[in-house]
């Protein structure tokens, strides 16, 4: 048979659909180990036909545990954990009032949460529920499995859940996510009355009130959240509202130039240079004075009052989570969304 330039055009067609399967085949290796990976599908035990993405709710036989006490009736328990650096879910009671109410998110059930532990147990500050009123709040944060060194992009988030209805339900706030360590959990301390609730890092000293700003995540100062309207409101993001609204009722009450169009955002210098004719630079700089003057005087006549922790004369409540750690899970049953389940002895 005479090869001709058909033939050729066959041949490197068929080359080139080989090479393409050969990459197709090597890419879909590399992607089915990098997302086994990155979402590690369960905790030991694990055989070769279960490496899949698809991720498991966990069930032990560890006993409830109670790891935070306010009163004979008022507790966090720790339950359906592998150890007490190992998943479970943990929960508010109120024996009183009957009530049972999961702290937590729903991937809290699921294998990958117990590879990072519980984050509301990793919580190792203060704590004092001191309200009579229905306040509650729990702090919690990112444990050192999820977190590490600490020193990820984001950092480390810090949180708590909070309650206006005695435990009935939580709503969910971040306290600042770029928080150092988790070493540095142990320095938190987060105090509930009824007012609300009161947080500060104490590994600081609290800053200086020389220049009376402060920042609604400085947590190195007193931080205060109050509730309102069914929602947690930092007494900071607050206090610049009302400052801003301040200096501008006195912008309009002396009938400056840029009273119209002053917002947060307002610069005198840019303003100036759109007046016409266009002021000299000491003219300009006599607006700017007496802008920071008004500013400086409406920041100090808020910020003046400095907030406190609430002191309890009585302490006779826990002000720590303490978990048991000897009491441990000794039979692990991952469940698969079909209904299939693989039962591993942990003793």
């Amino acid at each position: 048979m005479m090869w001709n330039s058909s033939n050729n055009k066959v041949l490197i067609a068929f080359v080139i659909l080989m090479i393409f399967f050969g990459v197709y085949k090597i890419f879909g290796i590399f992607i089915v180990h990098s997302m086994g990976a990155s979402f590690g599908v369960g905790l030991g035990g694990m055989s070769g036909s279960q490496k899949t993405i698809e991720a498991r709710k966990v069930d032990t036989d560890a006993p409830s545990q109670i790891i935070y006490r306010i009163d004979k009736n008022r507790f966090l328990t720790l339950e359906n954990y592998i150890s007490c650096d190992k998943g479970g879910q943990v929960y508010y009671n109120d024996t009183q009032r009957g009530i049972k109410t999961f702290v937590g998110f729903n991937n809290d059930f699921y294998d990958f949460s117990y590879s990072k532990g519980n984050s509301v147990s990793a919580y190792q500050g203060t704590i004092i529920n001191g309200a009579n009123n229905g306040y509650l709040a729990f702090p919690g944060a990112s444990t050192q499995q999820y977190c590490g060194s600490g020193n990820s992009e984001r950092g480390c988030p810090v949180f708590f859940y909070f309650s206006p209805d005695y435990g009935k339900t939580f709503i969910y706030n971040s306290i600042k996510d770029g928080y150092d360590t988790p070493k540095r959990f142990s320095k938190l301390k987060v105090v509930v009355n009824n007012n609300g609730v009161y947080l500060r890092d104490e590994s600081e000293e609290e800053p200086l009130h020389d220049d009376y700003k402060r920042s609604y995540n400085d947590i190195t100062r007193v931080i205060f959240y109050y509730y309102e309207s069914g929602k947690l409101i930092n007494i900071y993001n607050y206090w610049d509202k009302l400052v801003y609204k301040n200096i501008k009722s006195e912008i309009e009450k002396r009938k400056l130039s840029y009273a119209d169009v002053y917002d947060q955002s307002f610069n005198i210098y840019s303003y100036a240079k759109t007046l016409k004719p266009v002021p000299t630079s000491d003219e300009i700089n006599r607006m700017a004075d007496e802008l920071r003057d008004l500013i400086g005087k409406e920041e100090k006549k808020i910020y003046k009052n400095k907030i406190k922790l609430p002191i309890f004369s009585k302490m006779d409540r826990d002000d720590k989570y303490r978990c048991n750690m000897n009491e441990r899970a000794k039979r692990i049953t991952y469940i698969s969304k079909d209904g299939r389940k693989e039962v591993i002895d942990h003793e």
